[in-house]
Protein backbone atom coordinates (compact mmCIF):
# COMPACT_ATOMS: atom_id res chain seq x y z
CA UNK A 1 0.00 0.00 0.00
CA UNK A 2 0.81 3.29 -0.99
CA UNK A 3 1.73 6.72 1.17
CA UNK A 4 -2.05 8.15 1.03
CA UNK A 5 -1.18 11.83 2.20
CA UNK A 6 -2.75 14.41 0.60
CA UNK A 7 -4.53 11.72 -1.77
CA UNK A 8 -8.34 11.28 -1.56
CA UNK A 9 -10.11 9.85 -4.82
CA UNK A 10 -9.71 7.07 -7.31
CA UNK A 11 -12.07 7.35 -10.56
CA UNK A 12 -12.78 4.78 -13.08
CA UNK A 13 -13.82 6.86 -15.97
CA UNK A 14 -15.97 4.96 -18.74
CA UNK A 15 -17.30 2.10 -16.62
CA UNK A 16 -20.25 2.43 -17.63
CA UNK A 17 -21.56 -0.04 -19.88
CA UNK A 18 -20.49 -3.76 -19.72
CA UNK A 19 -21.37 -4.50 -23.40
CA UNK A 20 -17.98 -5.63 -24.65
CA UNK A 21 -16.71 -9.41 -23.40
CA UNK A 22 -14.20 -9.15 -20.94
CA UNK A 23 -15.33 -5.61 -19.78
CA UNK A 24 -17.19 -6.91 -16.68
CA UNK A 25 -13.56 -8.85 -15.33
CA UNK A 26 -11.85 -6.10 -16.64
CA UNK A 27 -13.92 -4.07 -14.25
CA UNK A 28 -13.36 -5.71 -11.10
CA UNK A 29 -9.63 -6.52 -11.66
CA UNK A 30 -9.21 -3.03 -12.48
CA UNK A 31 -11.44 -1.89 -8.89
CA UNK A 32 -9.50 -4.51 -6.73
CA UNK A 33 -6.17 -3.11 -7.72
CA UNK A 34 -7.52 0.70 -6.86
CA UNK A 35 -8.80 -0.52 -4.09
CA UNK A 36 -5.09 -1.95 -2.18
CA UNK A 37 -4.02 1.04 -2.54
CA UNK A 38 -5.67 2.60 0.82
CA UNK A 39 -7.69 5.63 -1.28
CA UNK A 40 -10.04 6.96 0.48
CA UNK A 41 -12.82 7.15 -2.30
CA UNK A 42 -13.42 5.35 -4.84
CA UNK A 43 -15.50 6.49 -7.99
CA UNK A 44 -17.12 4.88 -11.32
CA UNK A 45 -18.09 7.41 -13.83
CA UNK A 46 -20.83 6.19 -15.58
CA UNK A 47 -23.70 7.50 -18.73
CA UNK A 48 -26.01 4.80 -17.21
CA UNK A 49 -26.61 2.96 -14.04
CA UNK A 50 -26.31 -0.08 -15.52
CA UNK A 51 -26.44 -3.22 -12.96
CA UNK A 52 -23.58 -5.36 -13.52
CA UNK A 53 -21.66 -2.00 -12.79
CA UNK A 54 -23.51 -1.31 -9.34
CA UNK A 55 -22.96 -4.84 -8.09
CA UNK A 56 -19.16 -4.96 -9.10
CA UNK A 57 -18.45 -1.39 -7.68
CA UNK A 58 -20.57 -2.64 -4.44
CA UNK A 59 -17.99 -5.42 -4.03
CA UNK A 60 -14.95 -3.23 -3.75
CA UNK A 61 -16.61 -0.36 -1.67
CA UNK A 62 -16.74 1.89 -4.82
CA UNK A 63 -19.30 4.25 -5.54
CA UNK A 64 -21.05 4.57 -9.07
CA UNK A 65 -21.87 8.55 -10.35
CA UNK A 66 -24.09 8.29 -12.92
CA UNK A 67 -23.78 11.69 -15.80
CA UNK A 68 -26.48 10.71 -18.51
CA UNK A 69 -26.00 14.01 -20.10
CA UNK A 70 -24.57 15.33 -23.23
CA UNK A 71 -21.18 13.49 -24.04
CA UNK A 72 -18.36 15.31 -22.44
CA UNK A 73 -15.47 13.43 -23.30
CA UNK A 74 -13.25 11.71 -20.29
CA UNK A 75 -11.91 15.06 -19.37
CA UNK A 76 -15.12 16.36 -19.06
CA UNK A 77 -16.78 13.42 -16.77
CA UNK A 78 -13.91 14.37 -14.31
CA UNK A 79 -14.62 17.81 -14.22
CA UNK A 80 -18.27 17.02 -13.91
CA UNK A 81 -17.95 14.85 -11.13
CA UNK A 82 -15.25 17.05 -8.82
CA UNK A 83 -17.35 18.41 -6.70
CA UNK A 84 -18.34 14.83 -5.68
CA UNK A 85 -14.40 13.79 -4.67
CA UNK A 86 -12.46 13.85 -2.02
CA UNK A 87 -8.94 15.14 -1.78
CA UNK A 88 -6.19 17.32 -3.22
CA UNK A 89 -5.25 14.41 -5.85
CA UNK A 90 -7.44 12.23 -8.03
CA UNK A 91 -5.75 9.42 -9.37
CA UNK A 92 -8.24 8.82 -13.05
CA UNK A 93 -7.85 5.15 -14.71
CA UNK A 94 -9.28 4.55 -18.21
CA UNK A 95 -11.82 2.28 -17.84
CA UNK A 96 -11.30 0.71 -21.34
CA UNK A 97 -7.83 0.13 -20.79
CA UNK A 98 -6.72 -3.08 -19.35
CA UNK A 99 -2.83 -3.03 -17.61
CA UNK A 100 -0.84 -4.31 -14.96
CA UNK A 101 0.84 -0.42 -14.33
CA UNK A 102 2.39 0.00 -10.71
CA UNK A 103 0.00 2.45 -9.39
CA UNK A 104 1.69 2.15 -6.03
CA UNK A 105 4.66 3.66 -7.41
CA UNK A 106 2.70 6.39 -9.68
CA UNK A 107 1.29 7.98 -6.59
CA UNK A 108 5.29 7.79 -5.18
CA UNK A 109 6.03 9.56 -8.34
CA UNK A 110 3.94 12.13 -8.63
CA UNK A 111 3.78 13.46 -4.70
CA UNK A 112 4.97 16.66 -4.11
CA UNK A 113 6.48 16.55 -7.23
CA UNK A 114 3.95 17.11 -9.88
CA UNK A 115 0.55 18.48 -10.94
CA UNK A 116 0.49 15.96 -13.05
CA UNK A 117 1.43 12.03 -13.37
CA UNK A 118 1.44 9.91 -16.37
CA UNK A 119 1.84 6.17 -16.26
CA UNK A 120 4.09 5.43 -19.12
CA UNK A 121 5.08 2.20 -21.29
CA UNK A 122 6.65 1.70 -24.18
CA UNK A 123 4.65 0.27 -27.18
CA UNK A 124 5.57 -0.73 -30.97
CA UNK A 125 3.18 1.56 -31.90
CA UNK A 126 2.26 4.70 -30.23
CA UNK A 127 -0.86 5.81 -32.48
CA UNK A 128 -3.39 3.60 -30.21
CA UNK A 129 -2.42 5.28 -27.05
CA UNK A 130 -0.74 8.46 -27.35
CA UNK A 131 3.01 9.64 -27.78
CA UNK A 132 4.99 11.24 -25.34
CA UNK A 133 8.53 12.41 -25.00
CA UNK A 134 10.39 12.22 -21.77
CA UNK A 135 13.60 14.16 -20.66
CA UNK A 136 16.14 12.06 -18.55
CA UNK A 137 14.98 12.82 -15.38
CA UNK A 138 11.27 11.48 -16.39
CA UNK A 139 9.46 15.08 -16.81
CA UNK A 140 6.86 15.25 -20.10
CA UNK A 141 8.31 17.63 -22.40
CA UNK A 142 5.68 16.20 -25.22
CA UNK A 143 2.87 14.77 -25.38
CA UNK A 144 0.29 13.85 -28.53
CA UNK A 145 -2.87 12.32 -28.10
CA UNK A 146 -3.97 9.03 -30.04
CA UNK A 147 -3.46 10.11 -33.77
CA UNK A 148 -2.92 7.70 -37.10
CA UNK A 149 -0.38 9.77 -38.42
CA UNK A 150 2.55 8.23 -35.60
CA UNK A 151 3.10 4.44 -36.13
CA UNK A 152 6.04 4.23 -34.68
CA UNK A 153 7.38 3.21 -31.02
CA UNK A 154 8.36 4.70 -27.80
CA UNK A 155 6.59 5.50 -24.81
CA UNK A 156 2.74 5.76 -24.73
CA UNK A 157 0.42 6.39 -22.06
CA UNK A 158 -0.88 3.24 -19.90
CA UNK A 159 -4.36 4.70 -19.57
CA UNK A 160 -3.68 5.77 -15.59
CA UNK A 161 -3.14 9.06 -14.37
CA UNK A 162 -2.64 11.34 -11.22
CA UNK A 163 -4.13 14.23 -11.13
CA UNK A 164 -3.62 17.39 -8.50
CA UNK A 165 -7.59 18.91 -7.94
CA UNK A 166 -6.32 22.51 -9.39
CA UNK A 167 -4.94 20.96 -12.59
CA UNK A 168 -8.23 19.69 -12.92
CA UNK A 169 -10.23 22.62 -12.68
CA UNK A 170 -8.52 24.14 -15.42
CA UNK A 171 -11.06 21.50 -17.33
CA UNK A 172 -13.68 24.08 -18.24
CA UNK A 173 -17.02 22.90 -16.94
CA UNK A 174 -19.64 21.91 -19.37
CA UNK A 175 -17.66 21.41 -22.32
CA UNK A 176 -16.30 18.31 -23.62
CA UNK A 177 -12.78 17.79 -23.59
CA UNK A 178 -10.30 14.49 -23.78
CA UNK A 179 -7.28 14.54 -20.47
CA UNK A 180 -4.82 13.34 -23.81
CA UNK A 181 -6.15 15.84 -26.15
CA UNK A 182 -6.40 19.05 -23.84
CA UNK A 183 -5.62 18.62 -20.52
CA UNK A 184 -1.96 17.48 -20.75
CA UNK A 185 -0.98 19.73 -23.83
CA UNK A 186 -2.63 22.47 -22.09
CA UNK A 187 -0.83 21.81 -18.45
CA UNK A 188 2.67 21.53 -20.34
CA UNK A 189 2.21 24.55 -22.78
CA UNK A 190 0.94 26.42 -19.74
CA UNK A 191 4.35 25.49 -17.89
CA UNK A 192 2.96 22.76 -15.04
CA UNK A 193 4.63 20.12 -13.68
CA UNK A 194 3.79 16.84 -16.06
CA UNK A 195 5.73 14.11 -15.00
CA UNK A 196 6.14 10.24 -16.26
CA UNK A 197 5.96 7.43 -14.15
CA UNK A 198 7.44 4.54 -16.25
CA UNK A 199 6.30 0.65 -15.84
CA UNK A 200 6.91 -2.30 -17.76
CA UNK A 201 3.58 -3.70 -17.01
CA UNK A 202 1.04 -4.64 -19.54
CA UNK A 203 -0.93 -2.42 -21.27
CA UNK A 204 -3.68 -2.81 -23.84
CA UNK A 205 -6.67 -0.15 -25.10
CA UNK A 206 -9.54 -2.59 -24.65
CA UNK A 207 -11.24 0.11 -26.93
CA UNK A 208 -9.03 0.19 -30.02
CA UNK A 209 -8.34 -3.07 -29.91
Amino acid sequence: MSDTGGWGAAVLLGGGVLSRPGLPELLDRTLSRIRATGLEQIAVLTVAADPAVVEIAGRHGAQVIVDSGPRRGNAGALRAALGSLVGDTVLVVNGDTDTSVDIGALMETHAGRADCTLAVVQVDDVSRAGYLRLDPDGRVELFEGPTDRLAVSGWAHAGVTALSREAALLIAEGVPASLEADLVPALLLAGWRVRAAVSTGKFEDIARA
